[in-house]
């Protein structure tokens, strides 16, 4: 290596280090600094992003448990419980997979391949709808994009 440095030109050996000198700030630029100077910038990106975040989860957490004021309901008897779970379901185009009661005021209800929207839309309609609340739910993703559910209603009498 020494012996192909040693046969250039001085004219070259001046380009060569000009464009080592360059292809070290060039990399330590995009490599180093860019990524050192733009953190702070992302950061307070994601805050912001989890701030709004945490917003529309605290709004939807009432919006299940009931807890919007002002709001007439309808009041469900234990007999019509199970079956305007299921029948709501139905008209939001999700097949329930199993139902298990717990009690005449608890039903848990699994979906195994519900679509995102059309879940929190019937969630949506049933807690703000009737005397009911989310007692507990599990969300997982599938593979497709759709969700699986374990969700419990309770009603409120």
């Amino acid at each position: 290596m020494r012996k192909i440095w040693e046969q250039r030109e001085p004219r070259e050996k001046v380009l060569i280090g000009i464009m080592l000198t360059l292809f070290v700030l060039f990399f330590g630029w995009l490599l180093a600094l860019k990524p050192i100077v733009e953190y702070p910038k992302a950061q307070k990106r994601a805050y912001e992003q989890a701030s709004a975040d945490l917003k529309i989860v605290k709004a939807g957490e009432a919006a299940l448990q009931g807890q919007i004021i002002g709001v007439e309901k309808t009041v469900l008897s234990s007999q019509n419980f199970q079956s305007t779970i299921t029948g709501s379901a139905g008209k939001h185009g999700l097949k329930i997979s199993r139902r298990q009661p717990k009690g005449d005021n608890e039903l848990s209800v699994w979906l195994e391949n519900a679509v995102t929207p059309a879940f929190y839309a019937w969630a949506e309609e049933l807690t703000s709808t009737y005397n009911m609340t989310v007692a507990q739910v599990h969300i997982n993703r599938n593979d497709d994009g759709s969700v699986r559910v374990n969700i419990t209603y309770r009603l409120e009498s």
